[in-house]
């Protein structure tokens, strides 16, 4: 089993045990190791509501995650795939290139050293239908110029600096809050087929400083705390 749980009322951080509401505990998705289980629900829900609640994809269309080599960007593309989207990913350096293309992005661009905007409009030259922007900064923002009119931007709250849209394209912050629909969709999606939760490293619990320092150095997928 793993369970979902965010903003506890009464504070506190890092725990070896504690106690979740039964609504947000489901069985580990098929495939899936426990430690992926324990990373991945934050970043699936900001990837599930960010394409799924706030962009609505739809089969065909074409989107492009920026940050398709972090925590909820490698999730959101095989989200997006898995919605039916054609997936341009836009990931940060050669490791971050070669983990979207083995999860399945139909195209991948390196957002440090690839002209991304020349990459998006080859990628859609009617212009791109949705973006989902897992990180933000100049490039992030240089490249929704490759939007159609008409087309859908969305953001998780605390991605900054904050992005804006070009005229005619819709933006949309949001929040990966958990619910048990939301869980449950995103357990279904994780279960049709290989699902890839990337870890880059485990911590244990008696090294979570280190695991914080570790957050500002280059890694792609996410980090992890194991307390036993």
């Amino acid at each position: 089993m793993y369970a979902v749980g965010f903003l506890n009322a009464r504070g506190g951080f890092y725990a070896e045990y504690t106690a979740v509401n039964a609504d947000m505990v489901s069985p580990i998705p098929g495939g899936l190791s426990t430690e992926q289980a324990a990373v991945v629900g934050g970043v699936g829900l900001t990837a599930v509501r960010g394409l799924d609640d706030t962009l609505h994809i739809q089969p065909g269309e074409s989107v492009m995650v920026f940050g398709a080599s972090g925590g909820v960007g490698h999730v959101a593309v095989q989200i997006a795939r898995r919605m039916g989207a054609r997936v341009l990913a836009v990931a940060s350096g050669e490791d971050g290139v070669a983990l979207a293309r083995r999860i399945g992005a139909d195209a991948v661009a390196d957002g440090r050293a690839d002209d991304v905007l020349v990459a998006a409009r080859a990628f859609a030259p009617d212009g791109l239908d949705a973006a989902l922007l897992a990180t933000g900064g100049d490039t992030a923002q240089q490249a929704l110029l490759a939007m159609r009119s008409g087309g859908r931007v969305a953001y998780p709250n605390g991605v900054q600096p904050e992005p804006t849209a070009p005229d005619g394209v819709r933006i949309d912050a949001y929040n990966g809050d958990p619910d048990p629909d939301a869980i449950a969709r995103l357990n279904r999606l994780i279960e049709q087929g290989p699902f890839d939760v990337h870890v880059a490293r485990t911590f244990p619990l008696a090294q979570a400083a280190d695991a914080h320092r570790a957050l500002g150095e280059h890694f792609v997928g996410k980090l992890a705390l194991r307390t036993g």
